[in-house]
């Protein structure tokens, strides 16, 4: 899915968040409903959980990659800016696509037309990261990423609310917390 999704040249940000729900949302749901069911859930419960775990995922993938820009190498355990170099379309990039103008967009296109390139030519690949986190910047990208992980985690805490109060819903509500502050 994520192959195909960084060929195609017409993402949009609208896609990305379908994407996501593809990969990270639906996989989320569906371990909180599986959850549920083991425990004994009513069709109201799996419901509950499966809410939780697509606003969990849509969380989780938004922080993942915030992180992939501004996290501290060493404590991500692997060079930050993969997605960049490599032109994956993610939030942070669409979004900055879509409010960029002149020499910043001429750089983001540049980045998606490498293909996976960049950061391999006449630049290295810490001054591409560097010059994408910039226009980032600049454009309120990682600004309202933070915020989008901020109201899907409140989102998901929210619809645990509806859930009976249990050992088992506050080990979510402290998961989803934890999402918030991961550095890594």
């Amino acid at each position: 899915m994520d192959l195909e999704f960084g060929r195609r040249e017409d993402v949009r940000v609208r896609d990305y968040f379908a994407m996501i729900e593809l990969k990270t949302g639906r996989l989320l749901s569906l371990a909180c409903e599986m959850g549920g069911m083991l425990g004994g859930g009513g069709r109201k419960d799996l419901n509950t959980l499966r809410s939780f775990g697509h606003y969990l995922g849509r969380a989780f993938q938004l922080q993942d990659d915030l992180l992939d820009v501004i996290a501290d190498q060493k404590r991500l355990g692997k060079p930050i800016g993969g997605d960049i170099i490599e032109g994956k379309r993610t939030y942070l990039l669409l979004t900055a696509l879509e409010r960029a103008r002149g020499e910043d967009l001429r750089v983001l296109r540049s980045i998606l037309k490498a293909g996976g390139r960049a950061g391999r030519g006449r630049l290295p690949r810490q001054v591409v990261v560097r010059r994408v986190a910039d226009i980032y910047r600049r454009t309120g990208v990682l600004r309202d990423t933070e915020r989008l992980v901020r109201v899907n985690t409140r989102r998901a805490l929210t619809s645990l609310d509806l859930l009976r109060p249990s050992p088992a819903r506050e080990a979510l509500r402290w998961m989803a917390e934890q999402l918030v502050k991961r550095a890594s």
